[in-house]
Protein backbone atom coordinates (compact mmCIF):
# COMPACT_ATOMS: atom_id res chain seq x y z
CA UNK A 1 0.00 0.00 0.00
CA UNK A 2 1.57 3.27 -1.00
CA UNK A 3 1.78 6.17 1.69
CA UNK A 4 -1.28 8.26 0.62
CA UNK A 5 -3.12 4.90 0.70
CA UNK A 6 -1.97 4.28 4.32
CA UNK A 7 -2.49 7.87 5.17
CA UNK A 8 -6.06 7.61 4.23
CA UNK A 9 -6.64 4.39 5.63
CA UNK A 10 -5.43 5.91 8.87
CA UNK A 11 -7.61 9.06 9.34
CA UNK A 12 -10.50 6.40 7.87
CA UNK A 13 -9.63 4.06 11.00
CA UNK A 14 -9.42 7.27 13.52
CA UNK A 15 -12.56 8.95 12.60
CA UNK A 16 -14.51 5.53 12.26
CA UNK A 17 -12.98 5.21 16.08
CA UNK A 18 -14.08 8.11 16.83
CA UNK A 19 -17.26 7.90 15.60
CA UNK A 20 -18.17 4.31 17.46
CA UNK A 21 -16.42 6.50 21.11
CA UNK A 22 -19.55 8.70 20.85
CA UNK A 23 -22.25 6.69 20.14
CA UNK A 24 -21.38 4.60 22.87
CA UNK A 25 -20.45 7.83 25.05
CA UNK A 26 -24.17 9.45 24.24
CA UNK A 27 -25.43 5.41 24.56
CA UNK A 28 -24.09 5.35 28.26
CA UNK A 29 -25.51 8.40 28.62
CA UNK A 30 -28.91 8.37 27.72
CA UNK A 31 -29.09 4.87 29.70
CA UNK A 32 -28.24 6.90 32.91
CA UNK A 33 -30.56 9.81 32.12
CA UNK A 34 -33.31 7.32 31.89
CA UNK A 35 -32.94 5.32 34.80
CA UNK A 36 -32.31 8.57 37.02
CA UNK A 37 -35.38 10.16 35.18
CA UNK A 38 -37.17 6.92 36.13
CA UNK A 39 -35.95 7.12 39.94
CA UNK A 40 -37.07 10.73 40.14
CA UNK A 41 -40.14 10.44 38.76
CA UNK A 42 -41.18 7.39 41.02
CA UNK A 43 -39.76 9.21 43.92
CA UNK A 44 -41.76 12.50 42.87
CA UNK A 45 -45.06 10.37 42.29
CA UNK A 46 -44.54 8.55 45.88
CA UNK A 47 -44.27 11.76 47.32
CA UNK A 48 -47.18 13.42 45.08
CA UNK A 49 -49.80 11.03 44.40
CA UNK A 50 -52.60 9.39 45.94
CA UNK A 51 -51.76 5.89 46.67
CA UNK A 52 -55.36 5.67 44.38
CA UNK A 53 -53.28 7.66 41.98
CA UNK A 54 -50.49 5.58 42.10
CA UNK A 55 -52.04 2.45 41.32
CA UNK A 56 -53.32 3.63 38.36
CA UNK A 57 -50.04 4.91 37.29
CA UNK A 58 -48.44 1.40 37.64
CA UNK A 59 -51.38 0.28 36.04
CA UNK A 60 -51.28 1.42 32.97
CA UNK A 61 -47.39 1.38 32.88
CA UNK A 62 -47.61 -2.12 32.56
CA UNK A 63 -48.15 -2.01 29.18
CA UNK A 64 -45.88 0.25 28.07
CA UNK A 65 -42.74 -0.29 30.44
CA UNK A 66 -43.27 -3.01 33.03
CA UNK A 67 -40.11 -2.61 34.43
CA UNK A 68 -40.80 0.31 35.77
CA UNK A 69 -44.74 -0.68 36.69
CA UNK A 70 -43.36 -3.23 38.84
CA UNK A 71 -40.30 -0.62 40.37
CA UNK A 72 -43.21 1.81 41.40
CA UNK A 73 -45.60 -1.63 42.54
CA UNK A 74 -42.83 -2.88 45.07
CA UNK A 75 -42.26 1.05 46.14
CA UNK A 76 -45.67 1.73 46.62
CA UNK A 77 -46.07 -2.10 48.22
CA UNK A 78 -43.63 -1.30 50.91
CA UNK A 79 -45.76 1.75 52.00
CA UNK A 80 -48.46 -0.05 52.10
CA UNK A 81 -47.36 -2.77 54.34
CA UNK A 82 -45.63 -0.23 56.57
CA UNK A 83 -48.46 1.56 57.09
CA UNK A 84 -50.69 -1.62 57.51
CA UNK A 85 -52.70 -1.18 54.89
CA UNK A 86 -54.17 -4.78 54.05
CA UNK A 87 -56.58 -3.77 50.73
CA UNK A 88 -53.60 -1.64 48.79
CA UNK A 89 -51.30 -4.70 49.38
CA UNK A 90 -53.70 -6.66 48.15
CA UNK A 91 -54.02 -5.03 45.15
CA UNK A 92 -50.52 -4.32 44.42
CA UNK A 93 -49.51 -8.15 44.86
CA UNK A 94 -52.34 -8.84 42.11
CA UNK A 95 -51.08 -6.33 40.16
CA UNK A 96 -47.10 -7.53 40.83
CA UNK A 97 -48.26 -11.18 39.75
CA UNK A 98 -50.09 -9.92 36.67
CA UNK A 99 -46.66 -7.63 35.65
CA UNK A 100 -43.79 -10.44 36.86
CA UNK A 101 -46.09 -12.95 34.51
CA UNK A 102 -45.75 -10.18 31.80
CA UNK A 103 -42.21 -9.93 32.43
CA UNK A 104 -41.65 -14.11 32.38
CA UNK A 105 -40.67 -13.77 36.13
CA UNK A 106 -42.91 -16.91 36.77
CA UNK A 107 -41.72 -17.51 40.58
CA UNK A 108 -42.07 -14.05 41.25
CA UNK A 109 -45.50 -13.78 39.76
CA UNK A 110 -46.87 -16.73 41.88
CA UNK A 111 -45.48 -15.28 45.00
CA UNK A 112 -47.72 -12.41 44.63
CA UNK A 113 -50.49 -13.86 43.72
CA UNK A 114 -50.14 -16.23 46.23
CA UNK A 115 -49.89 -13.14 48.86
CA UNK A 116 -52.96 -11.43 47.10
CA UNK A 117 -54.77 -14.42 47.79
CA UNK A 118 -53.76 -14.17 51.27
CA UNK A 119 -54.19 -10.69 51.88
CA UNK A 120 -58.18 -10.90 50.50
CA UNK A 121 -58.66 -13.84 52.71
CA UNK A 122 -57.67 -11.91 55.34
CA UNK A 123 -60.01 -9.28 54.09
CA UNK A 124 -62.96 -11.69 53.95
CA UNK A 125 -63.35 -10.71 50.37
CA UNK A 126 -63.70 -14.34 49.17
CA UNK A 127 -63.96 -12.91 45.08
CA UNK A 128 -61.22 -11.75 44.84
CA UNK A 129 -59.09 -13.86 47.06
CA UNK A 130 -60.37 -16.93 44.42
CA UNK A 131 -59.60 -14.67 41.38
CA UNK A 132 -56.14 -14.27 42.47
CA UNK A 133 -55.95 -18.15 43.20
CA UNK A 134 -57.29 -19.47 39.69
CA UNK A 135 -54.37 -16.54 37.90
CA UNK A 136 -52.05 -18.70 40.55
CA UNK A 137 -53.13 -22.05 38.99
CA UNK A 138 -53.23 -21.00 35.36
CA UNK A 139 -49.63 -20.10 35.93
CA UNK A 140 -49.23 -23.79 37.26
CA UNK A 141 -51.10 -25.30 34.46
CA UNK A 142 -48.76 -23.23 31.19
CA UNK A 143 -45.78 -23.90 33.66
CA UNK A 144 -46.93 -27.95 33.56
CA UNK A 145 -46.43 -28.25 37.34
CA UNK A 146 -49.28 -30.72 37.69
CA UNK A 147 -48.50 -31.70 41.25
CA UNK A 148 -48.54 -28.45 42.75
CA UNK A 149 -51.77 -27.75 40.77
CA UNK A 150 -53.41 -30.17 42.20
CA UNK A 151 -52.86 -29.68 45.44
CA UNK A 152 -53.61 -26.18 45.27
CA UNK A 153 -57.32 -26.81 43.36
CA UNK A 154 -58.13 -29.58 45.95
CA UNK A 155 -57.61 -26.61 48.43
CA UNK A 156 -59.08 -23.71 46.53
CA UNK A 157 -62.26 -25.67 45.45
CA UNK A 158 -64.41 -26.04 49.00
CA UNK A 159 -63.88 -22.23 49.08
CA UNK A 160 -65.05 -21.94 45.64
CA UNK A 161 -67.84 -23.51 46.27
CA UNK A 162 -68.56 -22.47 49.89
CA UNK A 163 -68.81 -18.61 47.89
CA UNK A 164 -71.58 -20.02 45.09
CA UNK A 165 -70.13 -17.85 42.19
CA UNK A 166 -71.13 -20.81 39.54
CA UNK A 167 -68.70 -19.34 36.75
CA UNK A 168 -66.27 -19.13 38.85
CA UNK A 169 -66.51 -22.86 39.91
CA UNK A 170 -67.09 -23.78 36.61
CA UNK A 171 -63.58 -22.25 35.37
CA UNK A 172 -61.53 -24.79 38.57
CA UNK A 173 -63.19 -27.19 37.77
CA UNK A 174 -62.00 -26.32 34.17
CA UNK A 175 -58.10 -26.21 34.57
CA UNK A 176 -58.56 -29.44 36.88
CA UNK A 177 -59.86 -30.99 33.72
CA UNK A 178 -57.24 -29.07 31.25
CA UNK A 179 -54.32 -30.63 33.84
CA UNK A 180 -55.98 -34.33 33.26
CA UNK A 181 -55.91 -33.44 29.76
CA UNK A 182 -52.39 -32.56 29.16
CA UNK A 183 -51.24 -35.29 31.17
CA UNK A 184 -53.21 -37.80 28.65
CA UNK A 185 -56.07 -38.18 31.11
CA UNK A 186 -59.11 -38.24 29.23
CA UNK A 187 -61.16 -39.99 31.42
CA UNK A 188 -60.28 -37.84 34.31
CA UNK A 189 -60.32 -34.77 32.20
CA UNK A 190 -63.76 -35.74 30.94
CA UNK A 191 -64.95 -35.84 34.46
CA UNK A 192 -63.72 -32.81 35.33
CA UNK A 193 -65.15 -31.05 32.00
CA UNK A 194 -68.59 -33.29 32.71
CA UNK A 195 -68.67 -31.56 36.61
CA UNK A 196 -68.35 -28.09 35.30
CA UNK A 197 -71.35 -28.29 32.23
CA UNK A 198 -73.93 -28.09 35.32
CA UNK A 199 -72.40 -24.71 36.54
CA UNK A 200 -72.46 -22.66 33.04
CA UNK A 201 -75.97 -22.89 32.09
CA UNK A 202 -76.02 -18.95 30.98
CA UNK A 203 -76.89 -17.96 27.82
CA UNK A 204 -74.23 -15.65 27.27
CA UNK A 205 -71.72 -16.16 24.51
CA UNK A 206 -68.54 -16.39 26.35
CA UNK A 207 -70.18 -19.18 28.75
CA UNK A 208 -71.17 -21.10 25.22
CA UNK A 209 -67.47 -20.56 24.02
CA UNK A 210 -66.52 -22.10 27.20
CA UNK A 211 -69.28 -25.05 27.40
CA UNK A 212 -67.62 -26.08 23.82
CA UNK A 213 -64.12 -26.07 25.68
CA UNK A 214 -65.14 -29.07 27.68
CA UNK A 215 -65.54 -31.60 24.67
CA UNK A 216 -61.74 -31.21 23.32
CA UNK A 217 -61.71 -35.54 22.30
Amino acid sequence: MDLPSQIHSFIVKRIYNFTFLVKALLFALFVSLNSAYAQETTSYSLTNESNAGLLKRAELLMDTDVITSIELSKALLSQAQSADDMLLSAKLHNLLGRANKKNNNINESLEHFLQSSVYYSKLNDSRNQIKASINYINILLEEKRYDELTTRIETLLPTTLVYGDDFIIAQVLLTKGDSFYEQKKYNNANAQYTSALKYLVDEDELIQRQLGETYKN
